[in-house]
């Protein structure tokens, strides 16, 4: 069940909707700083149905539960107020269209060009030293599963929003890059 959309899937298909669908999510995120539901939801819902279709429940399930790896953490982050909650639907729409195997590339992926264009991004904004102390205060209180209102109001003042689905972008197509190059190999 697990590799099933990697055995039984069109790894053309999967990448060419997931790259279309985070380059509309990256322009609409950086022009209205929302992922629109009128965006992710139909993503989501064509990746179960394609899924479905692909390779029956084994599919489906193999779907849901990249879907489910894909968007956790950033529900974590929306939860503790450092992300927003389109950026964690995309993430769940992207993974279900995926599978488990190119979606744990794809979550690789995105995290790192998150953290790269973060800093790039709050460095242009002159706001680095702020953004990386509420970067270690958030990180503590996920460890320590402290609530989100207890953070100080220093931390709380250094939010910089940045389109995020720019990042999901980016690492999208590095991840397809990666795993088209793998698939080559093997």
């Amino acid at each position: 069940m697990w590799l099933t959309l990697w055995t039984q899937g069109d790894p053309a298909v999967q990448w060419a909707v997931v790259i279309i669908a985070s380059a509309v999510g990256a322009a609409c995120d950086v022009r209205s700083r929302r992922l629109p539901n009128l965006l992710t939801a139909p993503v989501l819902m064509g990746a179960l149905a394609w899924s479905s279709w692909t390779a029956g429940w084994s599919g489906l399930g193999d779907s849901l539960c990249a879907c489910a790896l894909m968007s956790l953490p950033y529900l974590a982050l929306f939860y503790r107020g450092g992300g927003g909650g389109g950026d964690a639907k995309m993430m769940g729409a992207v993974g279900a269209w995926l599978g488990l195997v190119n979606a744990m590339a794809a979550l690789a992926a995105v995290a790192l060009s998150g953290v790269a264009i973060g800093v790039a991004y709050a460095w242009r904004k002159r706001a680095l030293r702020q953004v990386a102390g509420r970067a270690v205060v958030t990180a503590t209180q996920l460890v320590l599963a402290t609530a989100p209102g207890e953070m100080t109001e220093t931390a709380q003042g250094a939010k910089l929003k940045m389109p995020y689905g720019f990042a999901i972008f980016v690492g999208v197509l590095a991840a397809a890059g990666a795993m088209a190059l793998y698939r080559s190999r093997v």
